[in-house]
């Protein structure tokens, strides 16, 4: 596996060979910096494809690395260098965006232009889930779905960004500051109330921040960051499952959370640290180190 650093001045990959080496074991790291071929050193995403290219979204542009040698993407429709958020489809094209509003996706080794959504978005960076024949394209303000077939843009919903999106459409999230909802294709229910749990006196249950949905095979989790640290809840009774969680985590920030296998891969402002489908502490990688994202080699 490869935890990924994102950051102004270098790239640095961890590879991190599970069914090989012990959690007591120190990880692999390979450094990318300009020095040695890197096209960029402000890198916002990354992505491995699944024949094994590394793909770079950078302030510069689209990049491919194949191990040796960096490729550049770009068209003459594309507004300004930096692209962000890349995806891979069912069909193995990869996906990205840019502050413009154009979503783009390389096929046969050109970067096309897929649909310009300025007027829609404003200028605000709109993420996206392609999901069944559709783009969902979510902001702060609004979620779109686009049908990658027609390019008809439909309006979903102004109530919240998409919290997480799942195989199909039932499974996309909506969550704003204090409820939850799942879209659905006869409309919109509301699934999860927490405003009574963020707006209690009691410090050990009161919500700092939107929560980050977390599913799993067998249960439907719910992540809080909490001033002691993060908490885990069914979605189904917001009850939580451990009264106090993650303790070893306490002081650092929440970047993200990568369910990987049956294990949670916690990246924080401090290193990635590894729990347990029980929440257990198993292993910290890189304490010093601000880590945006884990991906599977």
């Amino acid at each position: 596996m490869k935890a990924i650093k994102f950051i102004k001045y270098h790239i640095l990959i961890l590879l991190v060979l599970l069914p090989v080496i012990g959690y007591n074991q120190v990880p692999v790291s390979i450094q990318l910096t300009e020095k040695n071929g890197a096209p960029d050193t402000e890198i916002y995403d990354i992505l491995e494809d699944r024949n094994g290219y590394i793909w770079l979204a950078a302030d510069k542009g689209l990049f491919r690395y194949d191990g040796r040698a960096y490729k550049s993407f770009t068209n003459d429709e594309k507004r300004g260098k930096s692209v962000f958020h890349l995806h891979e489809d069912a069909e193995g094209k990869i996906w990205c965006t840019n502050l413009s509003g154009q979503y783009f996706y390389v096929q046969n080794d050109s970067l096309i232009t897929f649909i310009d959504l300025l007027s829609q978005l404003k200028g605000d960076l709109g993420l996206y889930q392609i999901i069944e024949g559709n783009l969902y394209v979510y902001n702060f303000n609004k979620t779109l779905s686009i049908s990658l077939t027609s390019k008809e843009i439909n309006f979903v919903s102004d109530m919240g960004r998409v919290a997480w999106c799942g195989p199909d459409p039932d499974l996309l999230f909506l969550s704003s500051e204090e409820r939850i909802y799942q879209f659905q294709k006869n409309g919109i229910t509301k699934i999860v109330d927490y405003s009574l749990i963020s707006k209690t006196e009691d410090a050990n249950n009161r919500l700092e921040s939107i929560p980050q949905l977390i599913f799993t095979k067998q249960d439907t989790i719910l992540f809080h960051e909490k001033e002691i640290g993060l908490a885990v809840y069914e979605i189904q009774n917001m009850q939580a499952i451990k009264s106090s969680l993650f303790q070893e985590i306490r002081d650092r920030k929440l970047v993200k959370i990568v369910p990987i296998n049956s294990d949670y891969w916690i990246c924080t402002d401090k290193g990635v640290h590894v729990y347990d489908k029980d929440f257990e502490w198993k292993a910290s990688y890189f304490d010093d180190i601000f880590i945006t994202d884990v991906i599977i080699d």
